[in-house]
């Protein structure tokens, strides 16, 4: 039992006599002003002392919602359900609860009491009802933006990004703010807000976090966008070229990424290695790895590097390790020592085991007879080469070979008599001698046919008779066949049908006047022959000793 003090006893005694003597009533406890969420339950507390014919009520502006000990029934069932009266009425408490509190429900709340002596009313208190954003606000996302058009996808360093943060609902809205690492970057704006940002390669892994705060909310709610996301490139190969059991295999990691790389780890057989750890030691920050004293069970074990970048973003690669074990031969027995010699049962139909030859050998000698042979192709083709290369230099210094033209001499003749027979011409056509001379020496006596005077008969030997009389001096008096001839001409080929028959010539002899005179029968026409090639050799060497 609690013992009162002297001055609590004299505060009551005073109490009971205003009570009896003017209201009847007085408050202890007075209710206060709350400030509660949309869903909430809260409890306004009201305690007062009061004689037995003094009623307490609790009303919401100038609606009343109780008296006595009970909820009047003019309430609709929405508040009856979530309003109720609480607390030890025999001591004079008189709470009003409200469960699942909604936006109608903030306003002013009295407790007040009524009696034969009249009443009194608490100051109100006032209840704030604050109601949250929707459940999936606040909503984040960013995009590429360039001058010309905006696109979304992968970003890199350089790039220019628009962060989005937007609210809906919620009354007051929410307080939106923009923060890189826990640090703010702008300052808080409400329902919606924009940060326009140039990426850099530090922004790499980066999230970028949108808080929303507010009365409304008891905790901040949060959303985040990584603009820029690009994984390190990783490459792990090993060292040693060949590991052997009882050796040290060495392998090295290699990566690259934006920014840079941080740092290296390295897992085996799925076991992380940490520093220290026996059997395995690090180089080059963590870039080599050296596993000691390699065994044949380490065989096509994975070993794995993850490079990690400042801010936490990570790729890995891996690769088998390979031992190669020792090939040791069989002992041989010493010399002296007694072989003992078990003979085996002859195999069965069914004995299908067969004697395998060593893998290494097999693979050596297949690798010797395949290097030969590419060997051997590689030399037969580099003799094809030489002997074509050969082949095309003679053929071009060789020069061509062109036919001979045969030789016409020309010799003049003493013969005073005229064959006036016409020579045989391919257009079967008959020399006509001119009816008349001119005394013009240099005149041309014109052929039956002016059309086509260079083909006419008589033509050439008009052409030579007035350049023998105009042009030439006066030749001597024929004294013989020089050792030269006088002239050569060497016909096309093809050529030498077409030519007058040995014989006869429709050209002067003499040096008088144009007659056509008869040559002598040595002159003739040699014919085309055809010379083998050691006589083209031996004229083509006399050709030149005469030119030089």
């Amino acid at each position: 039992m609690t013992m009162w003090s002297p001055r609590a006893w004299f505060v009551s005694a005073v109490a009971v006599i205003v009570l009896s003597q003017e209201t009847q009533a007085i408050f202890t406890v007075l209710p206060a002003n709350i400030s509660a969420i949309a869903g909430d339950t809260v409890t306004f507390r009201c305690t007062a002392l009061s004689s037995l014919d003094t009623f307490l009520y609790w009303s919401k502006g100038n609606t009343h919602l109780s008296l006595g000990g009970k909820l009047l029934h003019s309430l609709d069932n929405d508040l009856r359900e979530r309003y109720s009266l609480g607390g030890n009425q025999s001591i004079g408490e008189y709470d009003l609860r409200i469960e699942n509190v909604k936006k109608t429900d903030a306003g002013d709340y009295q407790c007040s009491y009524i009696g034969s002596a009249g009443g009194r009313a608490s100051p109100p208190a006032t209840m704030t009802v604050y109601v949250p954003p929707l459940a999936k606000y606040p909503l984040c996302k960013v995009r590429t933006q360039s001058q010309t058009s905006e696109t979304t996808g992968t970003m890199w360093p350089g790039d220019g990004a628009e962060f989005t943060c937007q609210s809906s609902g919620g009354d007051p809205p929410a307080l939106l703010q923009w923060q890189r690492i826990n640090n703010t970057i702008l300052e808080p704006q409400p329902s919606h807000i924009v940060y326009a940002r140039i990426l850099l390669p530090e922004d790499n892994g980066v999230r970028f976090t949108c808080v929303a705060t507010g009365p409304a909310l008891r905790e901040p709610r949060r959303c985040s966008v990584m603009p820029m996301r690009i994984l390190p490139v990783v490459q792990v190969r090993p060292l040693t070229r060949m590991i052997i059991p009882g050796d040290n295999a060495t392998f090295h990691c290699e990566g690259s990424a934006i920014p840079h790389v941080a740092s290296y780890s390295w897992q085996v057989a799925g076991n992380h290695i940490s520093d220290g750890q026996a059997g395995f030691s690090f180089a080059n920050q963590k870039q080599l790895l050296t596993i000691h004293d390699v065994k044949q069970s380490h065989d096509q074990i994975e070993v794995a590097c993850e490079a990690s970048t400042p801010t936490g973003i990570a790729e890995s690669a891996s690769v088998k390790m390979v031992v190669t074990p020792i090939y040791v031969p069989p002992t041989l027995p010493s010399e002296g020592t007694p072989i003992d010699f078990i003979p085996s049962a002859p195999a069965g139909p069914d004995d299908t085991s067969v004697d395998e030859e060593e893998p290494g050998i097999i693979d050596g000698d297949l690798f010797m007879i395949t290097l030969t042979i590419f060997g051997a192709l590689v030399i037969l083709l580099l003799v094809v080469a030489v002997v074509m290369g050969c082949w095309a230099l003679h053929a071009k210094g060789k020069r061509p070979q062109t036919l001979k033209r045969p030789r016409v001499e020309y010799q003049e003749s003493t013969a005073t008599t005229i064959d006036l027979e016409p020579l045989p011409l391919p257009t079967q056509l008959a020399y006509e001698p001119p009816t008349t001379v001119s005394s013009d020496p240099m005149a041309i006596p014109a052929p039956p046919y002016t059309a086509d005077k260079e083909n006419a008969p008589g033509y050439i030997s008009q052409l030579y008779s007035t350049l023998d009389s105009s042009r030439l001096p006066a030749r001597p008096a024929f004294s013989g066949f020089p050792e030269k001839p006088v002239a050569s001409i060497t016909p096309t080929q093809g050529v030498a049908s077409t030519l007058p028959r040995p014989g006869k010539i429709d050209k002067p002899c003499g040096t008088g006047k144009p007659t056509v005179k008869e040559c002598p029968a040595s002159f003739s026409i040699p014919e085309e022959k055809v010379t083998s090639q050691e006589d083209k050799m031996n004229e083509e060497n006399e050709d030149r000793k005469n030119g030089n």
